[in-house]
């Protein structure tokens, strides 16, 4: 079961308990995560049936129906990232169990990669908190495993696109050991029909892909006051890369991620506790273009690691001083020569809990280009009645350029340049929440200016480049309802995503106030879902505005609504799932001359034995 929250979806206060385990106290305030099917918030219930009548979504599947956010995609299984409150998929970290796992090669995270399924909490975090890894200038997709209950699970399902995908999952509670393994796999000829874009009686060519995933976590409470978390993620894919329409080409891909993330936690005494994370991560990444004969493997070795010191005192108030290293090792045939990095970030964060809410100051500093860059935040959260409550921020932001930003060399068609500088930036977001018992309504207008963005441009040979300023201002605007019929739960939300994020330059040029490409100013999500004890159907809407593809904004894709039908019925240990995606077969594009699915069915069975704990 996976439950969403969108900015911190529920907001608890708890008081500080000095007795209490090392992972009950209140290092930051979060929605918590309750498995009862009588207490689950409405997002959490969307989920879980979105996630039943389809195991085998990936996390931009689930992101693009549950939250609204932007996708661009190449079509089924190829690349896929996101455009969140104007920021792209290099601004937004993607957090796996408190480590960042963006790519310190390219600075993006493919969500298409990563199965939805193995997940049992997913968030949409606003706020910056210290993580192992890269530290970066927007919102945090912060995923959570393990699975909350002790069972056996497995599920087969299939797709009209020829799909075949399988899901395992495995979670065990025994004493002080909490364990838990998921496995997903997918293979696919993707045979994606371009009738609708033309061309009679044909398929789109170079579209397979197979997938696997296995995610791993451990929780061992050693006694009273030191526990150990391993999480251990393992990834592999390969795949065609779809030439654009019109064109032919044959050009593969292949992803591989080896990922180990251990976290100690020692309480000391009765106000302190210490906590030793680290990240170790081998990723490879490999492009071969079939018909020219050329290959490019690139692969980065990171060693990420945080040790971090937090007491609790008396009145609310908690201080946390942490040094952090990021080492990583690069290598790659499109290098002149290997590359390295070996990063320091000192850390701190002071807290404040009072009566109605928390006030929270945190900053990183990292020494880079022989000076200081420094990232800090105040948050504020405040209940003002039993209804209203609200959440502020304001913070100063940066991201550092990456690997291949600064050293990529290839020369003729694309070269980094060792002179960037980093991005930075100021935010602010002001999020008021109205909360009865079965309404919620929040509305987050948010504000920022950012200097140095890094853009590629060129040609033909293309190099990154660091703009004046980008500006940007929006509002996400969410609500939910939830009806009980006497054994059955009625639950409707809805979201939308208005932005606008425009180049500014105090020179003459074309680009100046025109909106960021792939930076659609509207976005639109609602989902109506019926839930009863044994089945749960529900239909998906989602409007993506216009989606500039040139700087100028002389080039765009034009709007488009999608819609989704699904459930699943379960009976014992048996349920079946089907889906019914893009089912009106609308003609769309997320970028130019890419065509994506039509109507496709998707099929799946699961059977699962409850164990005891």
């Amino acid at each position: 079961m996976l439950g969403y929250t969108q900015v911190n979806d529920s907001v608890s206060y708890f008081p500080i308990n000095t007795n209490a385990a090392p992972l009950a106290l209140p290092e930051h305030l979060d929605s918590v995560v309750v498995f009862s099917p009588k207490t689950l918030t409405s997002r959490q219930l969307v989920s879980e049936t979105l996630l039943k009548a389809n195991p085998a979504m990936n996390l931009s599947e689930l992101l693009q129906k549950q939250s609204g956010i932007f996708i661009r995609s190449g079509g089924a299984g190829s690349l896929s990232t996101l455009s969140y409150k104007g920021l792209g998929s290099m601004h937004t970290p993607i957090v796996l169990n408190g480590a960042n796992i963006q790519s310190s090669m390219n600075g993006s995270f493919d969500l298409s990669l990563l199965g939805a399924a193995h997940f049992s909490k997913l968030t949409i975090d606003t706020e910056t908190e210290p993580i192992v890894g890269m530290v970066n200038a927007g919102a945090a997709i912060v995923l959570e495993s393990p699975s909350a209950t002790s069972n056996l699970s497995a599920t087969i399902g299939g797709s009209t696109l020829g799909e075949k995908n399988t899901y395992i999952n495995y979670a065990k509670r025994i004493k002080r050991l909490n364990y838990a393994i998921s496995a997903v796999s997918a293979i696919s000829p993707n045979l994606i029909g371009l009738g609708r874009y033309g061309f009679l009686d044909s398929l789109q060519t170079n579209t397979d892909f197979e997938r696997w995933s296995v995610i791993q976590t451990i929780r061992y409470d050693i006694n009273s006051k030191l526990v150990w978390k391993n999480t251990v993620y393992l990834q592999a894919a390969n795949r065609g890369i779809p030439p654009a329409l019109g064109q032919v080409g044959e050009a593969k891909q292949t992803d591989k991620n080896a990922m180990a993330v251990n976290t100690l936690q020692w309480k000391i005494g009765a106000r302190w506790v210490l906590n030793l994370d680290n990240q170790l991560w081998q990723e490879d990444i490999g492009f071969e273009d079939v018909p020219r004969g050329i290959a490019t493997n690139s692969s980065v070795f990171n060693t990420n690691t945080t040790l971090n010191g937090t007491g609790y005192f008396k009145k609310g108030y908690s201080l946390s001083l942490a040094i952090a290293n990021n080492h990583a090792n690069y290598t790659s045939e499109a290098l002149k020569e290997n590359a390295t990095w070996n990063r320091w970030l000192p850390q701190m964060n002071v807290s404040k809990i009072f009566k109605y809410g928390k006030l929270a100051y945190h900053q990183t500093a990292i020494y880079f280009d022989n000076r200081w860059v420094t990232n800090a935040s105040l948050n504020l959260h405040r209940a003002l009645t039993k209804e209203y409550s609200v959440i502020a921020s304001v913070r100063k932001v940066f991201r550092l350029p990456v690997l291949n930003e600064l050293f990529w060399y290839q020369p003729g068609t694309a070269r980094g340049r060792a002179d960037l500088q980093p991005e930075q930036g100021y935010r602010a977001d002001v999020t008021l929440k109205y909360e009865i018992e079965k309404f919620k309504l929040s509305i987050n207008p948010h504000i920022a200016t950012y200097t140095n963005w890094i853009q590629w441009s060129g040609f033909p040979e293309i190099r990154p480049e660091n703009l004046a300023h980008v500006n940007v201002l929006g509002a996400v605007w969410d609500a939910s309802y939830t009806a009980t019929f006497s054994k059955m739960k009625l639950v409707a939300q809805a979201n939308v995503h208005g932005v606008s994020a425009t180049y500014r330059y105090v020179r003459e040029d074309s680009r100046n106030g025109k909106q960021l490409i792939f930076t659609p100013s509207i976005t639109q999500n609602s989902t109506l879902t019926i839930i009863t004890e044994h089945f749960s159907l529900y239909i998906n809407q989602q409007y993506v505005g216009y989606n500039f593809t040139a700087s100028d904004n002389r080039e765009y894709l034009s709007p488009y609504l999608l819609l989704e039908a699904g459930g699943f019925y379960t009976v014992k240990k048996w349920r079946i799932g089907a889906v019914a995606a893009n089912l009106a077969n609308t003609t769309y594009y997320t970028q130019p001359r890419t065509p994506i699915p039509g109507r496709v069915i998707k099929i799946n069975l699961n059977y699962t034995i409850p164990l005891k704990s």
